[in-house]
């Protein structure tokens, strides 16, 4: 069983729209602007996203 679990966080947006949402969350201590991936286009669409990866711990669930 693995000992961690892998969340995500995807921000879709305008190019502006997702660097400024990745300067909030710098702001506010939730990740380091280098944390995030790198802006990729949205097929068909003029937006872009990006993805943030972490890892929690898995709490044992043994009785």
């Amino acid at each position: 069983m693995p000992e961690r679990e892998k969340v995500q966080f995807l921000i879709i947006s305008s190019r502006e729209g997702v660097q400024e949402q990745i300067r909030n969350f710098y702001v506010m201590g939730f990740a380091q602007v280098d944390d995030w991936g790198r802006l990729t286009p949205v097929p068909n669409s003029d937006r872009v996203m990006t993805i943030l990866t972490r890892y929690r711990k898995l709490e044992s669930t043994d009785s």
